[in-house]
């Protein structure tokens, strides 16, 4: 079994392991589940975005050029208070630096190819930029929802409890500390309790290979941590958002390729004599 653990260099303080406190139902010892980069205060502006130099301001149509972002959608993320205000250079100019040519590109990706909303976006955005983050902050950036996974209480089916017991279960097997109130526990069980609806027990067979393959992943995706706090929340939430996309995508070809490879071939049925068929002929 994998073991995840991070030194984290802030300040000139180092941390074996960020401080995550559990809820009543934690599970487990308590683990170190941060990564391995190092992690050291950066310059940064007001809400812990980093200031652009003078010589990197750019005005409104460059941005959209330098983005592929139309300008249209550019004043909508700024009225919706996504993207930060460029500097005032005049009454009726404004300059844009790097930063705001980053966001974009962040925004892009968590909409277009990650699939969020708009208000989701906003809230991982207010989470990046809040000032005075430290190294517990970090969880926060692991509880952005998966897509289309959010189920109101009120849809909650009876089982629902004994899926939620059975993802601690689960956690407490691989050593996680996790907590019943942890975001991914709902959707977990939300997602497990109708694999067995569906499946019946079988799953139950599967589960602990997702999970491996699920530390794997989380392995790969802490082990990228560089930079400062916010850099590293970011880091992990575009690995998140898009690795789930990037995950869900490679497992279909691998799928693909296993069901290729262990499919016999279809023989070809010879057709009766007198009768032609070509691929563009209807299945007979």
């Amino acid at each position: 079994m994998l073991r995840i653990t991070l030194g984290m260099l802030t300040g000139g303080n180092h941390f074996t392991r960020a401080d995550f406190h559990d809820g009543p139902c934690g599970t487990g010892p308590a683990r170190a589940i941060t990564g391995t980069g190092y992690i050291d205060a950066g310059q940064t502006g007001s809400a812990g975005i980093p200031s652009a130099p003078e010589e990197s301001r750019m005005r409104l149509a460059q941005l959209s050029d330098a983005s592929g972002v139309s300008t249209a959608t550019i004043k909508y993320y700024l009225r919706e208070g996504l993207l930060r205000p460029g500097d005032r250079v005049s009454t009726t100019q404004t300059r844009y630096g790097e930063h705001h040519l980053h966001r974009l590109q962040l925004i892009r990706a968590l909409i277009k190819v990650g699939g969020l909303s708009i208000a989701v976006v906003r809230d991982v955005l207010t989470s990046l930029d809040k000032p005075g983050l430290t190294p517990g902050d970090l969880v926060s950036a692991c509880h952005v929802p998966p897509v289309g996974r959010e189920v109101p209480a009120s849809e909650q089916r009876a089982d629902h409890e004994a899926a939620v017991s059975e993802i601690l279960a689960l956690a407490h097997r691989w050593g996680w500390r996790v907590s019943c109130d942890t975001p991914a526990v709902g959707t977990a069980a939300e997602a497990l309790g109708a694999l067995r609806r569906l499946s019946g027990d079988g799953i139950a067979e599967r589960v602990d290979s997702y999970a491996q393959a699920a530390e794997i992943a989380a392995a790969a995706d802490l082990n990228a941590t560089r930079g400062t706090i916010r850099e590293a929340m970011e880091a992990l939430v575009v690995a998140d958002v898009l690795g789930d996309v990037l995950l869900a995508s490679l497992r279909r070809l691998a799928q693909v390729h296993h069901l290729r490879d262990s499919t016999p071939p279809v023989e070809a049925v010879a057709p009766s004599r007198g009768t032609a068929l070509s691929p563009s002929s209807p299945d007979r």
